[in-house]
């Protein structure tokens, strides 16, 4: 990433600290039902956007990951809605 990540300021713009096992650390930002935006610090640092299939199941499988290189944490959240509100039905 191309600046670091502030634990507070994300939490300030809404992302949730999460957990799984020690395994999945990250803070999840919900865009809307079917969108995150995650900052993932472990297993392996990176910056995306979770869009989950319209009939998932398990939301940590079931999905594309859209990997963002933003210049702050507000441009990610910019880029992200900008993704999610794009009528992809005529594709």
């Amino acid at each position: 990433m191309a600046f670091e990540i502030d634990h507070e300021e994300l939490k300030d713009k809404g992302f949730v600290f999460n957990n799984e096992d020690n395994i999945i650390v990250n803070f999840k930002k919900k865009i809307n039902d079917r969108n995150d935006l995650v900052f993932e610090l472990s297993p392996e640092p990176s910056l995306y956007l979770w869009c989950k299939d319209e009939d998932y199941e398990d939301e940590n499988m079931d999905g594309v990951r859209v990997y963002l290189h933003p210049e702050s944490v507000d441009e990610a959240i910019l880029i992200a809605e900008k993704i999610v509100y794009v009528d992809y039905t005529g594709f």
